[in-house]
């Protein structure tokens, strides 16, 4: 990643340093009537957080002067699709400003990536924002640090993004969104929290760019992992152990098909039962019937398994041509069972000289 190869020891105040410095040139042109139009990380060179110089500023929009060119990342929804662009408004460039600050708290990571989704164009044009805000989830974040990035984010901040990407947010439509001037106050009022040392108080990864939980809540209390040692809200842990952990645990394979499968440390610490000798699909399979047969003695039908077949012929056995409950029967009553053994014939002669 070019942030940790180029800017080896920032921290979430530079990064939101960075925000504060590209907005307020953002603003500077704004309020001079100036759109950029082709807003994209690849049209700013950084020094420093401090210092930043835009370039290509060749396809700006003054005036009359359109902008001809935009990624279809930074493309507000209602442009895209548009084979030209013509005048484009401060709504269709605070979309791409947002878009912009988003990537940068989330180094990398586009607003409308996400897990199980379409394309991240037909994300925009949707309005599908997978990030969630308050009690409303999508349960589609993508998988990585990412979620724990946008937990760290201040609730102002948070509620831009999602009022400004969600389809049914307050701020999504062309003429609601924000401007740089709003976010400018958000992002300042953040480095200050930052820099006052606030939020590592309540938090020792607050200045982390990729911290590695959950921003912690003030009214809550936290406890280590009995297993990796992590701190999570009490409350989250399982007899001591977090969920991801629960769900981590020992790989070994199936005995039978020999595919991987896991002995999780909820099977051993939580439920206490062995691990699995078969995979599910195995045990389904064994499971399955064969065939039907009817019993020799009772004349009932009963089933045999792929299972039991596959144990009868490795053992060099016949299969049963008795149900269970003849073979308990046969089992357990030795006299009938030493008749098994006699011959056809002799059997039938020594019954008749018995008088049955």
């Amino acid at each position: 990643m070019l942030l940790k190869k180029y800017f080896p020891d920032w921290t979430k105040i530079d990064t939101v340093q960075l925000c504060v410095t590209i907005l307020q040139k953002l603003k500077y042109l704004h309020d001079r009537n100036v759109i950029l139009g082709d807003i994209n990380p690849y049209n700013i060179l950084v020094v420093s957080p401090t210092e930043i110089y835009f370039v290509d500023t060749d396809s700006y929009q003054v005036e009359g002067f359109i902008c001809p060119v935009g990624m279809p990342l930074f493309t507000a929804p209602e442009l895209q699709n548009k084979k030209e662009y013509g005048l484009r408004t401060f709504g269709n460039e605070n979309f791409a400003v947002a878009t912009l600050l988003f990537m940068i708290m989330h180094p990398g990571k586009p607003p409308y990536a996400m897990q199980d989704g379409l394309g991240i164009k037909e994300n925009i044009i949707n309005g599908d924002f997978s990030y969630p805000f308050r009690n409303l989830k999508t349960g589609k974040v993508p998988k990585g640090p990412w979620r724990f990035c946008w937990s760290h984010l201040t609730y102002r901040i948070k509620e831009a993004f999602y009022q400004t990407f969600r389809h049914d947010g307050t701020n999504h439509e062309e003429r609601k969104r924000y401007d740089a001037g709003y976010w400018l106050k958000l992002f300042e009022e953040y480095l200050s929290l930052l820099e006052s040392g606030k939020f590592s108080a309540q938090d020792e990864e607050a200045l982390l760019i990729f911290p590695t939980h959950f921003k912690k809540d003030k009214n809550k209390t936290y406890a280590k992992c009995k297993l990796c040692g992590k701190e999570y809200d009490e409350e989250s842990l399982e007899q001591g152990i977090c969920r991801t952990c629960l769900n981590d645990g020992q790989k070994y394979h199936c005995e039978r098909c020999g595919c991987e499968m896991i002995y999780t440390n909820y099977q051993k610490y939580i439920r206490k039962i062995e691990r699995y000798k078969i995979c599910r699909e195995c045990y389904e399979e064994i499971n399955t019937i064969c065939e039907k047969r009817k019993c020799k003695d009772c004349r009932r039908k009963f089933v045999i398994t792929f299972g039991e077949k596959e144990f009868y012929e490795k053992n060099g056995l016949s299969l049963p041509t008795r149900c269970k409950e003849c073979r308990e029967k046969l089992k357990n009553n030795p006299k009938r069972q030493s008749h098994q053994h006699i011959p056809e014939k002799q059997f039938w002669k020594l019954i008749k000289n018995k008088g049955y």
